[in-house]
């Protein structure tokens, strides 16, 4: 997304502040929360210096501005919450809309961010990627102790882009998304005996996969 802060006369310092609170915030879900009087402090910063260094009418993109506010989370040394913010920011991981299974915490991953170069398009590169994503939220569900749902969205044309043409028939594309959601679970394992979690997030897949043979 292209941004143009501060150059119009409808944006101030002040509303870009509270834009990067609410994304700080959204970031922050599961975490102990930083106070209210210090996210709001990063936010200012990122806003001044922003309003400051950047000549009027030019845009920016949003993701340099939360990249800028990661960096600026890092150096007080909320390093994890700098990761997320960056995760959440970018659209790769956002909350549900809607609550599954009562209380329990649902948080949906856009595999279609997870894009690398066709050239790089290989599974290891997508499989450690996944497991980067997943240990940044783990968090999420540690007040629950692993009880929670991730949803996976996108998964059908992510397996597409790594399935060689010659295989990309609806049968292929659902075993290689069946080894993504394997891998989720088998990481979420993991991580319940590094955590301590009682159980772990149901993974689900948010859509319908190709069924031609």
């Amino acid at each position: 997304m292209i941004l143009t802060p501060l150059a119009s006369p409808q944006f101030t310092r002040d509303q870009w502040a509270a834009r990067l609170v609410r994304e700080i915030n959204t970031a922050a879900s599961g975490l102990n929360p930083l106070p209210p009087e210090s996210i709001l402090e990063v936010a200012r910063g990122v806003a001044a210096f922003v309003d400051e260094r950047l000549p009027a009418g030019v845009p920016l993109e949003s993701e340099r501005l939360l990249a800028m506010t990661s960096q600026a989370l890092s150096a007080l040394g909320e390093k994890t919450l700098a990761r997320r913010l960056l995760i959440f920011g970018c659209g790769l991981v956002h909350p549900a809309e809607w609550t599954v299974g009562g209380e329990r915490t649902m948080l949906i991953l856009d595999l279609k961010r997870l894009t690398v170069r066709r050239e790089d398009c290989l599974e290891i590169v997508l499989f450690r990627t996944l497991g980067v994503c997943l240990n940044s939220i783990a968090d999420t569900w540690d007040a629950a102790r692993g009880d929670g749902t991730l949803g996976l969205r996108n998964l059908g044309p992510t397996a597409r882009a790594f399935v060689p043409p010659r295989r990309r028939a609806g049968r292929h594309i659902a075993a290689f998304a069946d080894e993504v959601i394997a891998a989720c679970r088998a990481h979420f394992e993991t991580l319940r005996q590094q955590r301590e979690w009682d159980t772990v997030p149901h993974v689900i897949l948010l859509d319908r996969l190709p069924t031609s043979p």
